[in-house]
């Protein structure tokens, strides 16, 4: 049984076993993969900046009828980036599942995801300037 373990280990951690080593490669969705991670690491860092943990309740969404419409405490407030991290996450697998096939497909989810990512920025850009 360890024989079998061991054999199979240098296969496992050698990058030219990598399933997604053909997916990074391509020029376009290294691109859109760092732009996502730059708009999701300002997003987290924007937010660990601003919103500092307190026994208020903070304004997190913001209506031009009524004014302030959601209030929550200063974790909720970090739903958003969160939220777009995992969406990312799960978009980004589901682009490598889909890129031998559909190459193109690929790149429209990847690109979705990283105008999500910017609507999500903007949502916690939103949620800081109600902040402060």
């Amino acid at each position: 049984m360890l024989d079998i373990f061991s054999s199979l280990w240098p296969r496992i951690i050698a990058p030219e076993h990598w399933p997604g080593r053909i997916f990074f490669k391509d020029r376009l969705n290294a691109i859109l993969l760092i732009a996502g991670g730059l708009l999701a690491l300002g997003q987290w860092l924007m937010m660990i900046w601003q919103v500092r943990p307190t026994a208020d309740v903070l304004p997190l969404h913001y209506n031009i009828f009524f004014g302030v419409d959601y209030v929550g405490q200063w974790y909720q407030a970090y739903y958003a980036p969160l939220l777009s991290v995992v969406i990312f996450g799960v978009n980004l697998l589901v682009a490598m599942i889909f890129y031998k096939r559909e190459k193109n497909l690929s790149h429209l989810i990847l690109s979705a995801t990283v105008f999500l990512m910017l609507l999500s920025s903007i949502a916690a850009l939103n949620i800081i300037f109600l902040v402060s």
